[in-house]
This record gives C-alpha cells, sequence and structure tokens, in this order.
C-alpha cells in the first residue's frame, strides 16, 4: 500500500470549499468517503498522494483553507500529524 494522506473536516461545506480552492490552485486530489476509524465528523475527505503533501503544507501553514485534521496513511495503519 502506498503512503497518502487525509485531510478531514468538520462539515460537508469545509470540505466542498477545500476541494473548490484546491482545484483553483490545481493541485491534484481525491473526494473520498471519511475512514470511520479516524473520524465520525464530515463524511468526506480529502485524499492527498505524497508528491501534491508540499503544496497542501504549504497551505496549510498559511491557513488558506479550513480543516479539521491530515492524517498520514501508511501500511501499519493511519496517524494524526496535524
Amino acid at each position: 500500500m502506498d503512503k497518502y494522506y487525509i485531510i478531514t473536516f468538520k462539515n460537508t461545506n469545509e470540505a466542498i470549499a477545500a476541494e473548490q480552492f484546491l482545484d483553483k490552485k490545481r493541485i491534484n486530489i481525491d473526494i473520498v468517503p471519511t475512514p470511520v476509524f479516524i473520524t465520525q465528523s464530515c463524511g468526506i475527505s480529502v485524499r492527498v498522494d505524497v508528491k501534491n503533501f508540499q503544496k497542501i503544507k504549504e497551505l496549510v501553514n498559511n491557513k488558506e483553507f479550513k480543516f479539521k485534521n491530515i492524517y498520514e496513511r501508511q501500511k501499519q495503519g493511519y496517524s494524526l500529524i496535524d
């Protein structure tokens, strides 16, 4: 299994706004169902590949969009990173 990141949100509106924002920035993401063992807040999340994560990290550091948490997915499971 490849490493990737999951960004969760407080609600669907935040998830949709983030998707639109990232699309305008031309950052390739996927909208995926939020794994229930991560959180039970918003039912949709953004999946980011490793190659695009640095761009996301810069936007997060600049507080350019709202999100709840960021998780890293590796073979052993999900780890909260932000």
